[in-house]
Formats: structure tokens, sequence, C-alpha cells
């Protein structure tokens, strides 16, 4: 299983507070800066979770599915 968790509490550049996230490869619980993630280009635009056509069924994902957000995409979680 792979997990990705993320918790943004503030960033404001205005004041020199910058977000800064750097992908990398975790193998046996054990995580370098070798072996960083190579750049995917980000899409133009953004998806919005909302919008069944963001997802490449059509379909909104349902409660307590699995989801996979690709490498690329600006998807903006807009639902509480």
């Amino acid at each position: 299983m792979r997990e990705f968790w993320l918790v943004v509490n503030y960033a404001n550049e205005e004041l020199g507070r910058k977000l800064i996230l750097e992908g990398l490869k975790c193998i046996t619980g054990t995580c370098t800066m070798e072996g960083t993630v190579e750049d995917v280009p980000i899409e133009e635009g953004g998806r919005f979770w909302s919008d069944p056509a963001s997802w490449p069924s059509g379909v909104l994902p349902g409660e307590e599915e699995d989801v996979v957000i690709e490498p690329g995409w600006n998807m903006y979680l807009d639902l509480e």
C-alpha cells in the first residue's frame, strides 16, 4: 500500500513563507535525496474533484474508494 498524507496550515510568499514539496523514493522505510522522483509537467488549468469530467471513468469516486491522482494532474479538492 502507498499513502500520501499532506496537511497544509499556512503559506504566504508575501510574508516569506513558501510551501515546497519534493518527491522522494522511499525503499524499506528509508528516504534519501538520492533517487528523487522525476519532474512531471503539470497540466494547464485544473481538475475539480466534484466534476465527473475530471476522472478517466467519467464518474466521481465513491466514499471510501481508493483514488489515484496521477502525476501532473492539477486537482482541486472542492468538496467538504
